[in-house]
């Protein structure tokens, strides 16, 4: 039950400094990395009540 009790989730994924990151190529990745988060995101949109 303490776990209710946090009022915030951090989702991260390691993109790392590769030589991609200064390239075009970043925004196709980073994309990509936030496109993972989708099920969770809708999950959270259904399932977690918001503070009125």
């Amino acid at each position: 039950m303490n776990l209710l009790r946090h009022r915030s989730l951090i989702a991260a994924r390691l993109l790392g400094c590769e030589e991609w990151l200064h390239t075009p190529e970043a925004v196709d990745r980073v994309l990509s990395a936030a496109a993972d988060l989708d099920a969770l995101l809708m999950w959270l949109v259904r399932h977690v009540k918001r503070d009125a």
